[in-house]
């Protein structure tokens, strides 16, 4: 088993572990109940697709600055995983907004520019 695989069976099994405690050892909240604990995965999957925009930004401006391809790969990576957060975002947040608000999507600008996005 080489490096990156250790690496990969490592992320994947401290996200099992994450998982876990989200369904055993958070406490359920008293106004949302267990509709709350959506937010953990949808928090932490808005946050890792600002990351991943971040490494587009800056593999942008260095392939502008450089034209460095492996910076410009390091751009496109970037930009479809995080398409891929942003996406679970969006429906993490759906499916929490339906027992909250009463429906799955408003439109609200914040909401309909991430959906552009």
């Amino acid at each position: 088993m080489s490096r990156h695989e250790r690496w990969a069976v490592a992320a994947v099994a401290l996200m099992l572990i994450a998982g876990a405690a989200i369904f055993l050892y958070a406490p359920t909240d008293y106004l949302q109940g267990p509709v709350q604990r959506i937010f953990y995965l949808h928090v932490s999957s808005a946050i890792a697709a600002y990351g991943c925009f971040a490494v587009v930004l800056v593999g942008g401006i260095i392939y502008l600055r450089n034209e460095s391809l492996v910076a410009d790969r390091f751009a496109r990576a970037g930009a479809l995983v995080g398409l891929v957060f942003t996406t679970v975002t969006l429906v993490m947040g759906m499916m929490w907004a339906k027992p909250i608000w009463g429906s799955y999507w408003t439109w609200d600008p914040r909401l309909t520019s991430t959906l552009v996005l």
